[in-house]
């Protein structure tokens, strides 16, 4: 789950059928919220920071601290995925 600072929800599917629309990564602009969830039993994911992470170069907000930022639809996904 993508959320960026335009108000755009992108969803794209992590995977390797890529005929399917699916992609083996992606880059996350600065700015933009993620999120991850499982399609089937399980996943393995992994994230790349670049420059170095550091305490004061990422935010982890409550669900509804976003969600009006958002359109309503996105609402339910944000709620699953986001930190409780």
């Amino acid at each position: 789950l993508l959320l960026t600072p335009d108000g755009r929800v992108e969803e794209p599917v992590l995977g390797l059928d890529l005929r399917a629309g699916q992609r083996p990564q992606i880059a996350v602009p600065a700015g933009v919220y993620m999120a991850a969830e499982p399609l089937g039993a399980w996943s393995f994911l992994s994230t790349y920071v670049s420059p170095p992470w550091s305490e004061t170069s990422v935010t982890f907000p409550e669900a509804e601290q976003i969600i009006g930022m958002f359109p309503a639809t996105a609402a339910d996904r944000i709620r699953r995925v986001a930190r409780r």
